[in-house]
């Protein structure tokens, strides 16, 4: 085969397979003036630069190839759109070690730093490989949701059992906002949508790939979103093994101020507890804090905040109070600044809204006895018919001996139920009902036995 690219250069080459042992025969010499061909092969890089030289002479059987020669890619520079970065001065050179492996030797900047890979590349599944990936100050992302910069000492090795990358990455710095992350926000689909044709993996249509990798949080890593606003330490040891959901080992702390209720609480402890945990579920141990006015009275609280323990996919929340008082009161003071007693109008609301936040039937009994202290006669957290039998918090008011009102919304999807009910006698009563997805009344008996 040829290839004239005009200015871009040449490639020529030609290969044969012959026998019962699939016998290679053949060469390959390239001559690349401009790489930007490589932005047709997929929409992960743009404006591509740089030029490539090489001359390889093939050999072996198909199933064990055996190559002599070498090839070199210089000034090689791109964007990484998706991620915001440049790259340039790259350079990657690859020559035969023996007749079935690769050096490999090659670097690339970003930013203010820059990455290496050095190593020997096996060709075929019966030869090993092993290379480092190494780097310093190398710009990983910088996006306007994050920007991150490491130093990754890594080590891909792959034998007859599969791939295995170990080592470490710190992280020089790191300034993450979770709520402009793409896909941040994005509405799930349907339960109507039907995907169809999806493929699936062939059983050894790749190696197994097993990973142990240190990460280190540095000094200088800061995450915002979802009502957190703090800075991340620790060290975390990550492991993928096939057939197993990725685990932690190790204990990432976290310090700064957290929003709940409206109010911005400071984080006097916060630890996110990893022990062969799944990545995505650590233990929680965070305790945040709002402090009232200095000046307060022996008989008033001085500190009022949330305790959080638990799982990330079932936290447990409290509220604590020093000095200690009941709940109800320990929550006024959090989200209003003022005990139950003083409550009026829509702050009841907003309790109320707290306590169903809560996710328990301690935060049910609790939306309780604020509902009681604030005029309500109705309040707390139960299924609800009206929405299909689901969770919901539900306010509700008689207006009158005859007339009641109530406002439902469900806990953990939209949805919501306005109910407005009047008694015609001890039996009868007429009931209309304003929902998300429907508007009904009713006249409705109740016989008792």
């Amino acid at each position: 085969m040829g290839a004239d690219a005009r200015h871009g250069g040449s490639l020529d080459g030609q290969a044969s397979l012959s026998g019962r042992q699939q016998a290679l025969a053949g060469q390959l010499d390239l001559h690349l003036n401009n790489l930007a061909f490589l932005e047709l092969l997929g929409n992960t890089l743009a404006n591509v630069h740089g030029q490539a030289r090489g001359n390889f002479r093939l050999g072996g059987t198909l199933a064990r190839p055996a190559i002599t020669g070498q090839a070199a890619v210089n000034g090689f520079a791109a964007e990484v759109p998706a991620d915001g970065l440049k790259l340039s001065q790259g350079r990657l050179t690859a020559s035969a070690l023996d007749p079935h492996s690769l050096r490999i030797d090659g670097s690339v900047q970003s930013g203010t730093g820059s990455l290496s890979v050095a190593g020997v590349a096996g060709l075929g599944g019966g030869t090993a490989t092993d290379i480092a990936i190494r780097g310093s100050r190398f710009t990983a992302a910088d996006i306007p949701a994050a920007k991150v910069v490491i130093s990754p000492d890594l080590r891909l090795q792959r034998d007859a059992q599969g791939l295995d990358l170990g080592g470490t990455v710190v992280l020089d710095s790191a300034d993450v906002n979770l709520d402009k992350l793409p896909g941040a926000g994005a509405s799930k689909a349907s339960s109507d949508v039907v995907v169809v044709d999806r493929k699936q993996p062939k059983p050894g249509a790749s190696l197994p790939f097993t990973a142990t990798v240190k990460v280190d949080l540095g000094r200088k890593t800061h995450l915002a979103g979802m009502g957190l606003d703090g800075q991340l330490g620790g060290v975390l040891t990550v492991n993928e093994r096939l057939g197993r959901a990725t685990t932690g080992q190790g204990q990432v702390t976290v310090n700064g101020t957290y929003k709940a209720y409206g109010q911005n609480l400071a984080i006097e402890r916060g630890k996110l507890l990893f022990a062969s945990t799944p990545i995505d579920n650590p233990g929680l141990d965070i305790r945040a804090a709002r402090k009232l006015n200095t000046n307060a009275t022996i008989d008033e609280c001085q500190e009022v905040g949330l305790q959080i323990s638990g799982t990330a996919r079932h936290p447990v929340l409290t509220v604590f109070s020093n000095p200690l008082m009941e709940q109800s009161d320990a929550l006024s003071y959090l989200v209003t600044g003022k005990p139950l007693s003083q409550v009026k109008g829509g702050e009841g609301d907003m309790l109320g809204s707290a306590a169903q936040a809560l996710g328990s039937a301690a935060g049910n009994l609790l939306a309780k006895s604020i509902g009681a202290k604030t005029g309500l006669d109705d309040i707390g957290v139960s299924n609800n018919e009206a929405l299909g039998d689901t969770s919901a918090f539900a306010v509700g008011k008689y207006l009158s001996p005859m007339l009641y009102l109530s406002y439902g919304v469900v806990l953990f999807e939209p949805g919501q139920v306005v109910t407005l009910r009047y008694w015609l006698s001890h039996r009868w009563n007429f009931e209309a009902q304003s929902a998300t997805d429907f508007n009904r009344a009713s006249l409705n008996y109740r016989y008792e036995r």
